[in-house]
């Protein structure tokens, strides 16, 4: 956004970077969920947070800096450094365990739990996944090997808790 000449490479960078919001909102918390120690995840799922909120104050403290001027750009590329920050993190973290063992890297499932949890913790992990990666119908195998399939009865999450 803050390298665009018009309006509409504005807002097509505006809705990329909406879209990119969106996906970390969504995708971060999974992934800890996923590979973290339980005792850990809460405290690990308020990293992201804090990030996006760093993002917004520092736009708030640049715009307080530049004062009323067409400035913009400097907003704009100083509120973008958390997401940048975070973004170049997310290229040093391993598979998700779940997709590897879905996918016969029975080793490399657990090389990634090791990181994470204690010898004992990674041997019940490692049972519980290879169990769900084999039962045809568990969450595991149905989220990661086959495409979701839109039902007539689709009710929107409540009424999907709440079957």
């Amino acid at each position: 956004m803050t390298h665009s000449f018009s309006y509409t490479t504005f807002l097509v960078g505006r809705y990329l970077s909406l879209f990119g919001i969106g996906v970390g909102a969504t995708v971060a918390p999974l992934y800890i969920g996923e590979v973290a120690y339980p005792s850990q995840r809460g405290f690990l799922n308020t990293i992201p947070e804090i990030f996006r909120i760093m993002g917004v104050w520092m736009a708030v403290v640049a715009r307080a800096a530049v004062g009323p001027s067409s400035r913009w750009r400097i907003i704009f590329g100083v509120g973008s450094v958390p997401p940048f920050v975070m973004g170049l993190g997310m290229l040093l973290l391993p598979d998700s365990p779940s997709w590897l063992i879905v996918n016969g890297w029975v080793a490399d499932t657990a090389y990634v739990l090791r990181k994470t949890s204690s010898p004992l913790e990674v041997k019940k992990r490692m049972k519980l996944l290879a169990k769900a990666a084999k039962i045809p119908g568990s969450a595991i195998r149905r989220n990661v090997v086959y495409s979701p399939i839109p039902d007539d009865t689709d009710t929107g999450t409540c009424g999907k808790t709440f079957r």
